[in-house]
């Protein structure tokens, strides 16, 4: 029997359940990279996976650990401070719905061991003829078995 990654399991996962969340009502989530077209004016989209997997983490399984790179955009249309704060604002609300959603199941539905945030989202914000564009970088946190 071939062992099988988690990392797709866990990108679909999290994907969809994403897309359940109230708060996400209207943010376009795609589970790998997006044109700045398809993203739209809000959007979060995983891209890079990097990780390690561990052999003799218990006999006859793998334990996977790796981190699934997402980014996430708000765009605010306007100029001046307040449409500046307002993207950014909005896009720490769609970071917290991911934070809230790996806090009500870590577990992705008993899928994986352990989901969380990886570190502390990166911040970009950008000016735009029409707006202001606010990205975040972030990353979650998988551990997995892997059964070979």
């Amino acid at each position: 029997m071939a062992s099988t990654c988690t990392i797709p399991l866990a990108l679909d996962t999290i994907t969809a359940g994403l897309k359940l969340r109230t708060g996400l009502i209207g943010v376009k989530v795609f589970s790998g990279p997006v044109t700045q077209d398809d993203a739209g004016l809000e959007c979060i989209a995983f891209g890079d996976v990097h990780g390690t997997e561990d052999p003799e983490a218990m006999v006859g399984e793998r334990e996977e650990d790796y981190v699934i790179e997402g980014t996430l955009l708000a765009v605010k249309s306007g100029a001046g401070e307040t449409v500046i704060k307002a993207a950014r604002d909005r896009a720490f609300a769609i970071y917290a719905e991911i934070e809230a959603y790996l806090n009500d199941d870590n577990t992705l539905g008993g899928r994986v061991l352990d989901a969380e945030p990886a570190r502390v989202p990166d911040v970009e914000q950008v000016i735009q003829p029409e707006g202001r564009e606010c990205y975040l970088d972030f990353g979650i946190r998988v551990r997995a078995i892997k059964n070979p």
